[in-house]
């Protein structure tokens, strides 16, 4: 039973469309199929703090979290229709620091053998992408 990752993931665009004016929606889509537990911990932290970074910087109306199964892998993309900004050139900390920023987030993908990309303009929104291996590392498929 697959519905704890995309429950999370409705959970949190339903929160975060609730507390800010943002009309956040979840897709899902491929065939869901069981995920270890530190693919779902991560790809949910990556979701929650690409959010976050939409809320706190991008001024987006919309986002759209993408939960896509693939038979080689999984992966979350979080796109919004904000501000955008230069991937080269990423914006400050803010006052309370980054706690879960792209550094640390790269580290925890990279970490499980997957990739993360940002893929940004100013002015043309922002998609965060976060992809894992079917299998992780050291892991029998």
């Amino acid at each position: 039973d697959d519905t704890t990752l995309a429950g999370a993931l409705e959970r949190l665009c339903a929160t975060t469309g609730a507390r800010h004016r943002l009309a956040a929606r979840l897709r899902v889509t491929g065939v869901p199929a069981p995920l270890p537990t530190a693919y779902e911990v991560t790809l949910l932290r990556i979701a929650q703090a690409g959010l976050a970074n939409t809320v706190r910087h991008a001024g987006a109306t919309s986002a759209e979290v993408t939960l896509d199964y693939r038979p080689d892998g999984v992966t979350v993309d979080v796109a919004d229709d904000g501000a955008g900004f230069d991937p080269d050139r990423p914006p400050a900390p803010g006052p309370e620091g980054e706690g879960f920023g792209l550094t640390s987030m790269r580290a925890r993908v990279r970490a499980l053998g997957g990739t993360l990309t940002i893929a940004s303009a100013p002015g043309r929104g922002t998609t965060l992408s976060a992809r894992l291996p079917r299998t992780a590392p050291g892991e029998r498929a």
